[in-house]
């Protein structure tokens, strides 16, 4: 098969999906997400497959959403200007971000165990991607952070971060925008390991071919076993409550101001604007 924005190959019994859009810092767009969800299914079917790597193109792993090009069709959710698409039909809105959700949530429930390689920025949408894999390896130049509050919305879809960190660390990470470093990510249990950059393709894979190891079977056993714990306490109910609020959020008059305010100045000058102030403090 075919792919424009990102890449498959094995190794083995490792399928490598990588996220192939460099030269925008793997930013997501529709399309990324579609191609990366058919290539989890691909390789969920693909017997000789037991483990599947994650991983980014380039000098980052993904700097979240890509805002110039979400959704593929503005002008399909009927608002009077396309840049203003979230501001058309509601329930069109609403659906459009259930879908974006259940391909979050798809590589969640991915049959067999996934391992997410980041380096670089791992940015908003890009952490809440990498942290629905079973395990996260980042290289020591690894950046965290998910800044989206600063744009009066309620983080991205998913909320992550009171999973990943507990609630209190979650309010001030998110509240601030503040990035964290891999060593501190380490330390919260963000992440499992964190390596050398120069070792990083090595020991993600040395970590995958040792998982592929064990009988495929009970390992996909027990990732489901663990996923339906976390199910019983409210994993995935949580991010469907939270996607109600950010839907809500989203049309708020707030957060078209701001919206309004990027439109007229720009994606790049509103960002240096927004975090220069949380910068001197």
């Amino acid at each position: 098969m075919d792919y424009q924005t990102i890449a498959y190959s094995t190794v083995g019994p490792v399928a490598v999906i990588t996220l192939n859009r460099p030269e925008v810092r793997n930013a997501q767009n529709e399309l990324l997400k579609e191609e990366l969800d058919a290539a989890l299914h691909r390789a969920d079917a693909e017997e000789a497959i037991r483990v599947i790597i994650l991983k980014g193109a380039g000098s980052n792993f993904s700097a979240g959403h890509d805002m110039k090009q979400f959704p593929k069709d503005p002008t399909a959710f009927g608002a009077a200007d396309p840049r203003k698409w979230f501001e058309g039909d509601t329930e069109k809105f609403r659906q459009f971000v259930y879908k974006v959700l259940r391909l979050f949530l798809n590589v969640h429930y991915t049959k067999k165990p996934t391992i997410a390689q980041v380096h670089g920025h791992v940015i908003a949408g890009g952490w809440v991607l990498a942290s629905m894999c079973d395990l996260i390896i980042a290289s020591d130049d690894t950046t965290i952070a998910d800044p989206v509050v600063r744009m009066g919305s309620a983080g991205v879809e998913a909320i992550v971060e009171p999973w990943d960190v507990g609630p209190r660390r979650a309010k001030e990470l998110l509240w601030t925008g503040d990035s964290i470093s891999a060593d501190e990510a380490w330390r919260l249990g963000m992440v499992n390991r964190v390596v050398p950059a120069a070792k990083l393709d090595e020991e993600t894979m040395r970590l995958a071919q040792k998982i592929a190891l064990s009988p495929p079977g009970t390992v996909q056993a027990t990732k489901r076993s663990i996923n339906h714990a976390l199910d019983l306490m409210g994993w995935r109910a949580s991010h469907e409550f939270h996607t109600e609020l950010w839907v809500a959020n989203n049309l708020s008059d707030e957060h078209k101001r701001l919206h309004a305010e990027r439109e007229s100045m720009g994606l790049r000058e509103f960002i240096r604007r927004r975090d220069q102030p949380f910068q001197k403090r």
